[in-house]
């Protein structure tokens, strides 16, 4: 999941000062605002099945997303490399960042 300004200020603030949030989160919003201005932050979900054969993300539906095996990626019927597969999740973080610009706009 694509963390909000406020859960990525809230991590930020809780690093800087863990013991008093509320003194840093002025420039832990800034600093949110700034990073999420051209970035997504995200994060990682739980892998869904791990064996012998690999490890597995299933969305929330049950329907295989992603399969590693040794240092192949399977989605779908395509096999990727690490950077390919890294390449096609930035561009659908992308498009559903775009996506969700939309609908806002929308009367």
């Amino acid at each position: 999941m694509i963390l909000s300004r406020d859960e990525l200020a809230d991590l930020i603030a809780d690093r800087l000062m863990p013991a008093a949030t509320e003194f840093v989160m002025g420039p832990a919003i800034e600093l949110a605002n700034a990073i999420l201005h051209r970035y997504a932050v995200v994060k990682l979900p739980e892998s869904s099945h791990i064996d012998e054969h690999g490890v597995s993300w299933n969305s929330a539906d049950g329907r295989p997303l992603a399969t590693v095996a040794n240092d192949d990626v399977w989605v779908g019927d395509d096999i990727l490399d690490a950077d390919a597969a890294e390449e096609e999740g930035l561009a659908l973080l992308a498009a559903a960042r775009a996506a969700r610009a939309f609908q806002v706009r929308l009367p």
